[in-house]
């Protein structure tokens, strides 16, 4: 384990910089699950990037949005074989969901990116 005492640490490298971000929104294919938005494009391994809108009540949501979606990205990684840079996007609805539907709809996006992948017309 690692001095946070987390099984699945997120690692600083495998962050997203801003002009990754421009570059997915501008190029990236979008996938729509319930509580969640994917965007998306291949890669050669896995970056990923949270994002909230800043209409949103407070910075204190905002914030738990992001904890949250961050906390599902750590336990869910390690199940998946993805090679993209993706960006997650949820709104202020996580946060009236418990846990569980937010895992299951966090998974099944994971899914259905990774099986996206693996068909022709993806790959670069």
């Amino acid at each position: 384990m690692n001095p946070t005492g987390k099984k699945y640490p997120l690692h600083k490298s495998s962050i997203l910089k801003s002009d990754e971000f421009a570059a997915i929104f501008a190029n990236g294919y979008s996938l729509r699950q319930k509580y969640f938005l994917f965007l998306f494009v291949p890669a050669e391994s896995v970056k990923i990037g949270f994002v909230v809108k800043k209409n949103r009540k407070t910075a204190v949501k905002r914030n738990k949005i992001k904890r949250i979606e961050r906390e599902l990205w750590r336990i869910s990684s390690p199940l998946f074989s993805l090679s993209a840079s993706i960006i997650v996007a949820a709104g202020e609805s996580v946060l009236d969901c418990s846990f569980k539907p937010l895992t299951e709809d966090f998974m099944a996006g994971l899914c259905r990116i990774e099986s996206a992948l693996r068909e022709s017309h993806w790959q670069q």
